[in-house]
């Protein structure tokens, strides 16, 4: 089948551990082999490892997989040198070095490719340099019709800072895939600034995990809600959480008084004032509170 006849599957994994990129990466990886597949692994050290368990568990010899060329592994910082022979990311080293790979080995067949070279560049200060490596990638794909997951760490999403860079790494791959139920918690001030900074978190956890855009745009409206109705009315430092998995996303706001939340009517609509909690009523398919300590927890649900 030709690349034209085609689509190219390039994905994306923010994994929160090991368990994940094995049960999402690691099972591509021997369902590839099991079909005959050629792959290439691109990966630290201990990654390679957690494959070649999965792989094995698989019933499938990595070691003679390796050994007749069908299972290439490659140490991703050294690779990635290779691609920074002058201390920045050099697409046509790129091309000689991991384009020839993947050219030789789709004239044999089906290619599926494995890489993290990208979440080494984030983990360096350079998101930038990742996001063309990720370009390159895409480029290479379209050209050979081979197929790619790329992983990051999912405690990239702990910085607000990376929300830009996060949100061009999701729209540079035709998929977002993930295993397990997410779960994050952050602390805020408290501040006005915390509604924004709350979205800025909350974002880069949506699109780690692949959510649609309705319930995207939903979920950022109400943690807006819930965190502005909470600056405004307990005035205390708050805590904020969020749980994804496959039918809902949960958001959790606590903060130090023990007052009950209440639903106003909203008075006349002005811009850049937050709705409250009808709002949240409004686009929530469940929402309520409980105690917590000496204050409490507002919470709602959103429906994927």
């Amino acid at each position: 089948m030709s690349v034209a006849q085609r689509d190219v599957v390039h994905d994306v994994l923010f994994s929160e551990d090991d368990d994940e990129l094995a049960g999402v990466a690691g099972e591509r990886l021997a369902a590839a082999l099991a079909a005959g597949q050629s792959a290439i692994v691109i990966a630290t050290p201990s990654h390679q490892h957690v494959f070649a368990e999965r792989v094995a568990a698989a019933g499938i010899d990595d070691a003679a997989a390796v050994t007749d060329g069908t299972l290439l592994m490659l140490d991703a910082a050294a690779t990635l040198d290779l691609l920074r022979p002058d201390g920045a990311f050099d697409p046509s080293a790129f091309d000689e070095v991991v384009g020839s790979l993947v050219r030789e080995r789709v004239a044999r067949g089906p290619v599926f490719a494995f890489g993290e070279m990208v979440a080494l560049l984030f983990d360096a200060g350079r998101p930038q340099e990742a996001i063309e490596l990720e370009s390159a990638w895409n480029e290479l794909l379209r050209e050979t019709g081979a197929d790619l997951l790329c992983a990051y760490p999912g405690v990239l999403l702990e910085d607000p800072q990376h929300a830009v860079h996060i949100g061009s790494v999701c729209g540079m791959h035709g998929g977002v895939v993930a295993d397990a139920v997410f779960r994050r918690q952050w602390q805020l001030e408290g501040e006005r600034s915390s509604g924004s900074e709350a979205r800025r978190l909350v974002a880069n956890a949506l699109r780690s995990r692949g959510v649609e855009e309705a319930a995207f745009y939903e979920t950022l409206s109400v943690v807006t809600e819930l965190v502005l109705n909470a600056v405004e009315h307990a005035r205390t430092p708050l805590s904020l959480e969020v749980v994804i998995d496959d039918a809902h996303v949960c958001v959790r706001v606590g903060d130090g008084s023990p007052h009950p939340p209440v639903v106003r009517e909203p008075g006349p609509r002005k811009v850049n004032v937050q709705r409250g909690l009808k709002l949240v009523a409004g686009l929530a398919a469940r929402w309520g509170f409980e105690p917590a300590g000496a204050g409490k927890v507002v919470w709602a649900d959103v429906a994927r």
